[in-house]
Formats: C-alpha cells, sequence, structure tokens
C-alpha cells in the first residue's frame, strides 16, 4: 500500500487568503468596467461610422443623381442640336441640288442663244446688220453666263458649308457617345449596392486619371460644339435664303430677257417680211414698167420705120419734081411743102432716135437695177429663212403656259449618317418659264411634320372638269371684247348709214350674249367648286338669264336668216318693208316669247327644283326627284320644239334657199362666195351651238330621266359668245373693214395696189354696188 507525499511546507495565512481574493474581485471588476468603457466606445464608434457611412453613400448617389441629370441635360442638348444640323443638311442638300438643277436648265437657253447667234452670222450683203436681236441675244448669252457663275459660286459655297456642317455634326456625335457612354457608366455605378457581387477591392482607386477634366471644363466643351453648330446652321440658313433669292432674281432676270429677244426677233422677222413684201411688189412693178418699156421701144421703132418709109416718099417726089422741063421747074407751093415736109420728118426721126436711146438706157439701167432688187430679195429671203430658223430653234425651250402639277405628299429623308427621319413637303412650282422649272419652294419652308390634308368630295375635279372650266374661260376671254367690238361697229353703223333690220338684230344678238357673258364666272365658279355656294337668291336669277339669253339668240340668229332670204328672194317688196321700227317690234315679240316660255317654267316648278340639299350639298337647278321630272321633262321639251326645232327649220329653208338663189343668179364669183359663205356659217353656228343641249332635253323626254351630259352639252351653247360676233362682224363687212385696218395699222397687198390704180386712174370716185348682206 502506497502512502501520500508530503505537503507543501510553505502556508499562506487566513489574511493572506481574504487579501488575495479581495484582490482578485477588485482586479475582475476594474477589468470589467476597462472592458465595459470599450464596449461603450465601440459601439459609439460603430454608431457614427454607421452613420457617416450611410451619409457618405447617400451624398454619393445625390451626386451620381446630379451628375446623371446634368449628363441626361446635356445630351438631349446635343441630340437636338445634332437633328438640328441633320435638318439643316439635309435643307442645304436640298437648296444645292435645286441650285445645280437650275445650271443644268441653263445649258439648252446657252447653246440656244450661241445657234440662233451662228445662225444670223450667215446673212450677206446689207442684211448682215447689228440689230436689237443681235444686241438681245448677245445680252442673253452675257446673262446666262454670269448667271452660270453666280449659280456655280452658290453651290461651291453650300458645299463648303455643307463640308463645315459634316465636320460639326461629327463633332457632336463624339460628344453624344461620350455623354450616353457616362450615362452607362453613372447610371451602373448608382445601381451598386453593398451587396452587389461586382463590388471588390481596387488598387489605388482614389488616383487621378490622365486627361482628367474640370467640370467648368466640361460644362464649356459641349457648350463650344452647340454654339458651333448653331452658328454653322445660321450661316446656312442665310445661305439657303441668299440662294432662293438669287434663284427667283435670276429667273426674272432671265424670263424678262428672254421675252426681250424673243419681242425683238418677232419684230425684225415682221419688218424683214414687210421689207421682202414691198421689195417684191417693187420687182413685180419694176417688171411692168419694164415690159411697158419694152412695148414702147417697138412701138418707137415702129413708128420710125413708118417715118423713114415717109421720109423717103418725100424724097422721092421731090427728086422726081427736078426733072419738071423749062419753067415748069417752078418752086411751087407743092416744092416747098415738100421741102417743110422733109424737114419735119427730118426732126421726127431725130427726136424719135433720141426717145428711143434714151428708152433703151433707161431699159438697161431698169434691168440692171432689176437684177440688184432679185439679187437682194434672195439676201432678203436667205436672212427671212435664217430668221425663222431662228425662231424655231428657240422652239425648244419650255413654253411659257405649262399646266400645274400636283403636289408631291411627305417624302422621307435621310443623310448619310441615316440618323434623321426628317420628311420634307416638296411641292412643284406652276412652269412659268424654262429657267423656273428647275426651282422649288424654298427647303427652310418646307421643313415640318406631316400635314393631314382635308378630303372634300365636292372638291374632285375630273377631266371634264378642267375641259369645261378651259371652255368658259376662253369663251369669258374672247367673247367680252367680240362683243363690245360688234357693239360698238353696229351702233357707228346705224350713226353714219341709219338703223336697219340687220342692225337691230345684231345688237340684240350683242345683248344677250354680254349677259352671258356677265354670268359666265358664276357658271365657271360652280363647276370650280362642284356645288352651290352662292345665295340661295341668285340661283332662279342665274338659270333665268342664262336660258333666256340661249333661246333669244336661237331666235334672233332665225330673224337674221329669214331677212336675208327675202332681201334676196322678194327684194322689192322686202325694200317695202325694210323699216327698223318693224324689226323693233319683231324683237321686242321674239323676247316676249322667250318670256312667256321660261315665266311658264317658274310658275310651274314654284321655286322648288332650283336649290335642293344633298349630302350636306347644296345644288343649283340639279339632282330632280321624280314628280319634279315629271312636270320638268315636258317643258323642256315644248321649249327645244317651239324655242329651238321651229327655228332650225326655218333657218335651214331659208338659208339652203339663199344658197340655191345666190347660186343661180349673175352675181361674180367673189360675191357669190361671200354670200354662201355668210349663210352657211349662220347655220353651221346655229346648229353647232344649240344643237346638243336641245338634244339633250329631247333624250332626257324620252328616258324619262335627266341625262348626265347636258353639262357637257351646255359648253357649246355658250361658243355662240364668240362665234356669233364673227357671222355679225360678216353681215358689216365694210365696217369690220375699217375697224381691222385700224387694228391692223398697215395696208395689205390689195389696198396698196388699189390706191396704185386710184393714182393712175387720176383720183376717179368709183361708187360700188352694196352686197346682198348690206342690204339686210
Amino acid at each position: 500500500m502506497s502512502t501520500l507525499p508530503p505537503k507543501p511546507g510553505l502556508r499562506h495565512s487566513v489574511s493572506d487568503w481574504e487579501s488575495n481574493n479581495h484582490q482578485l474581485s477588485a482586479i475582475a471588476q476594474h477589468e470589467r468596467h476597462v472592458s465595459n468603457v470599450i464596449r461603450q466606445e465601440g459601439k459609439a464608434l460603430r454608431n457614427e461610422t454607421s452613420c457617416k457611412t450611410v451619409w457618405d453613400e447617400t451624398d454619393t448617389c445625390h451626386r451620381l443623381n446630379d451628375r446623371i441629370w446634368d449628363v441626361a441635360r446635356w445630351k438631349e442638348a446635343l441630340e437636338t442640336c445634332a437633328q438640328k444640323v441633320d435638318e439643316e443638311m439635309e435643307a442645304l442638300t436640298l437648296s444645292k441640288e435645286q441650285t445645280e438643277q437650275a445650271l443644268a436648265a441653263t445649258v439648252i437657253p446657252l447653246e440656244v442663244s450661241t445657234e440662233c447667234l451662228t445662225l444670223r452670222d450667215g446673212r450677206r450683203g446689207y442684211e448682215l446688220v447689228t440689230d436689237p436681236v443681235d444686241e438681245q441675244l448677245k445680252k442673253e448669252v452675257e446673262l446666262i453666263e454670269r448667271v452660270r457663275e453666280l449659280l456655280q459660286q452658290h453651290i461651291d459655297k453650300a458645299f463648303e458649308q455643307l463640308c463645315v456642317l459634316q465636320e460639326i455634326r461629327h463633332d457632336l456625335t463624339a460628344d453624344l457617345q461620350n455623354k450616353m457612354d457616362a450615362l452607362d457608366i453613372d447610371i451602373s455605378c448608382l445601381s451598386l449596392t453593398i451587396k452587389s457581387p461586382q463590388i471588390s477591392l481596387k488598387t489605388n482607386p482614389t488616383r487621378i486619371p490622365s486627361g482628367s477634366s474640370t467640370p467648368q471644363e466640361w460644362v464649356q466643351f459641349s457648350q463650344c460644339n452647340v454654339a458651333r453648330a448653331h452658328e454653322a446652321m445660321q450661316v446656312s440658313q442665310q445661305m439657303r435664303e441668299e440662294m432662293s433669292l438669287t434663284r427667283a432674281q435670276l429667273q426674272n432676270d432671265l424670263e424678262t430677257q428672254r421675252r426681250a429677244t424673243n419681242f425683238a426677233l418677232r419684230k425684225r422677222n415682221h419688218n424683214e417680211e414687210q421689207a421682202r413684201d414691198e421689195l417684191e411688189w417693187q420687182i413685180k412693178k419694176t417688171e411692168d414698167e419694164m415690159a411697158e418699156t419694152e412695148h414702147d421701144i417697138y412701138e418707137l421703132d415702129a413708128d420710125m420705120y413708118a417715118k423713114t418709109a415717109s421720109l423717103k416718099l418725100a424724097h422721092t417726089r421731090l427728086e422726081n419734081r427736078t426733072s419738071r422741063p423749062g419753067m415748069d421747074l417752078c418752086r411751087d407751093e407743092v416744092q416747098y411743102g415738100l421741102v417743110d415736109e422733109v424737114h419735119q420728118l427730118e426732126l421726127t426721126i431725130r427726136a424719135l432716135k433720141e426717145k428711143l436711146s434714151e428708152a433703151k438706157h433707161t431699159l438697161q439701167k431698169m434691168k440692171l437695177h432689176h437684177a440688184h432688187m432679185l439679187q437682194d430679195l434672195s439676201r432678203k429671203r436667205e436672212a427671212l429663212s435664217l430668221e425663222q430658223r431662228s425662231m424655231n430653234t428657240r422652239s425648244r425651250l419650255p413654253s411659257t403656259s405649262g399646266t400645274d402639277k400636283s403636289p408631291v405628299l411627305l417624302v422621307p429623308l435621310t443623310n448619310s449618317s441615316g440618323r434623321s427621319n426628317l420628311q420634307l413637303l416638296a411641292h412643284h412650282l406652276p412652269q412659268r418659264c424654262w429657267f423656273c422649272q428647275s426651282l422649288s419652294v424654298d427647303s427652310s419652308l418646307l421643313i415640318s411634320s406631316p400635314v393631314p390634308v382635308p378630303h372634300t368630295e365636292e372638291m374632285q375635279l375630273y377631266a371634264k372638269d378642267y375641259i369645261a372650266l378651259f371652255i368658259y374661260t376662253l369663251t369669258f376671254l374672247l367673247g367680252l371684247p367680240a362683243n363690245l367690238l360688234v357693239l360698238f361697229v353696229y351702233v357707228r353703223k346705224a350713226c353714219k348709214r341709219g338703223t336697219t333690220p340687220n342692225v337691230v338684230y345684231a345688237l340684240n344678238l350683242c345683248l344677250a350674249n354680254l349677259i352671258l357673258v356677265a354670268w359666265l364666272p358664276v357658271k365657271a365658279l360652280e363647276t370650280l367648286h362642284q356645288n352651290w355656294r352662292l345665295p340661295g337668291l341668285l340661283c332662279p336669277i342665274y338659270n333665268f338669264f342664262l336660258f333666256f339669253t340661249l333661246y333669244g339668240s336661237c331666235l334672233f340668229i332665225t330673224a337674221v336668216t329669214v331677212g336675208r332670204y327675202l332681201s334676196i328672194a322678194f327684194p322689192i317688196i322686202y325694200k317695202r318693208y325694210r323699216q327698223a321700227r318693224i324689226s323693233c317690234y319683231i324683237s321686242v315679240g321674239l323676247w316676249a316669247l322667250v318670256l312667256i316660255h321660261l315665266s311658264f317654267g317658274l310658275v310651274a316648278e314654284g321655286g322648288a327644283y332650283f336649290v335642293v340639299t344633298n349630302n350636306n350639298t347644296l345644288f343649283c337647278y340639279h339632282n330632280f326627284t321624280e314628280s319634279q321630272l315629271a312636270v320638268l321633262l315636258p317643258l323642256r321639251l315644248e321649249m327645244s320644239i317651239v324655242l329651238f326645232l321651229l327655228p332650225l327649220v326655218v333657218t335651214s329653208f331659208c338659208t339652203l334657199r339663199c344658197v340655191t338663189l345666190v347660186w343661180r343668179s349673175h352675181l361674180p364669183a367673189m360675191g357669190k362666195r361671200r354670200v354662201l359663205t355668210v349663210a352657211l356659217s349662220t347655220l353651221a353656228v346655229f346648229v353647232v351651238c344649240y344643237a346638243p343641249y336641245n338634244a339633250s332635253h329631247i333624250v332626257g323626254f324620252v328616258l324619262r330621266k335627266n341625262v348626265g351630259w347636258r353639262a357637257c352639252a351646255m359648253l357649246t351653247s355658250t361658243c355662240n359668245v364668240f362665234l356669233e360676233p364673227v357671222v355679225m362682224l360678216m353681215l358689216s363687212p365694210a365696217a369690220s373693214r375699217g375697224i381691222a385696218g385700224r387694228i391692223c395699222g398697215r395696208q395689205s397687198q390689195f389696198s396698196r395696189a388699189e390706191g396704185y390704180r386710184h393714182r393712175c386712174h387720176g383720183g376717179a370716185n368709183v361708187k360700188t354696188q352694196p352686197t346682198l348682206s348690206e342690204n339686210g
């Protein structure tokens, strides 16, 4: 059995033990206090650092937000500026192309002007003159060359400006791309959090990268790019305005010069034709004079031969009488008479020889001058041919009376970078001159968004509507002056020679035509708008005067034809009743007949058939119902029969009888042709102008409906406004010739010949018998 080791020998006392326990408690308490202080300080530190970190992160996010807003704002500004630069580049490119087209359009006029100068240089002799045509052609060539130089300068400037805009567009694009990249980076940084997997510690992240800039430099860089872009766009806009203004000014200058050249060419051609006609007349008169001179020379030779025979007879008698014997060789009266006869014959033969020599000399001079005139005539004809070739050459220039083209809708255009979706509204301008074909509206006025075009059915015009508008316009332009001329001619005739039936009927026809001309603009306006836009009260008034003048013209043409027939078939009886008072009564009766028929129409229709509404559109005398047609169609048929068919039968009968009687008469051929021309022309105008419209009434009654081609048939009825004045002027040839002579301002070859004949006959007054038409 083992034994325990002995216990240590050092033993502590209880006080030591208590002191040790107290010390251990004190130290533990101290350490706990220190630890508590440290824990409190650590907790405070954690709280402070947490707040600081959160604040810093929040401040950084706020700064990133501000930075992102600044970059986004400048990005939008750069995008807007870049889009405007693209638009300006498109506009400048379009203006440059228009200028290039204008430059190309001057090639043909320059070739034409040069060719005309070359052709005119082919003239010979005295025809090779420096006339106003040469001056105008040279001015035109110089103007075209100056125009080409100015247009080329503008094209070069536009190309340089396009290069500047392209460079600025490149700088804006680079700056915009940098802004977009920086914006992407800042947005990515803003989206990072402490839990993001992409975060990590980096080496020296607080370093300053090379090429860094300050915020002021950053703002100044973008501002400089935008300012340069705006300045360049302003310069480009001014350049476009200058190009547009220059094109317009040059177009006016070229058009003015072209008209001046054409006027000078026509005037020169007219002068050369007059000179050629005058020279031909002089040559003809010279040839006639040469023929008469040759005949006189032949007669002088024959007369001198006859006088020589008489001289031989006298010499023989004198010589034979010398053989008388003795005192019968007396110097008696016979001897003295024979001696005087010989002396007289010798003087006569000498005078005849002198006159014959003068005649031959004059004939030789006339032949020489005749050859010179023939040579000059050949040169004049050659020069006139060259002038005609020049005018034909200038016909290669586009006409000034082109038709309007329909506008082209929005066309998308993009630049070389393909970034812009700009749309330009390009309209084709009316072709007013050969230079305008290359011009269009300034592109600065065309930059816009798509513009909706309102759709209106009443504004749709078809080919027949354009034809109708053309005929109404032509009728107004020709009918107004023609009827005013007729009014002047017949009033003047009535004042000088007295009033005749033809004068009365012609004045009534002229009055009807002038009333119809006054209402033609209303008809054209109705055709243009395809509806009635005037007050409803004007509709019945308009239709009343329209039909009143048409049917009145029918009846008065019939009256003129009947009067012509009576003056030819029964001249003696007709002369007894050929009084203006009776013609006035007949005119009043004819107007009353038309008025009664139209009054019946107004009473029957009761005003309900005039202005109607269809699909919110007003129509005048259109779109009839079945009940309305039941009244209207028989009324139209009755008016066609009474106011057209019966006058047509009477007019045809009188015209054919006139033709037969005149053809069988003993009038000269010229008089026959004139009377037949007047008669047949009157009948032709009557049938062509009034038959189609009245035929629509008959066809409508047969079909029991309002035929659609009545409006087209109305066109021929309006043509009587300018066709009837021609017939009325043919009825008064003397007055019309006098007016025409004053208007033309020159004499014809016939009038010159008449004047020459008048001078040759000593100015004797010859009274001619009036023609059949003048007797009416």
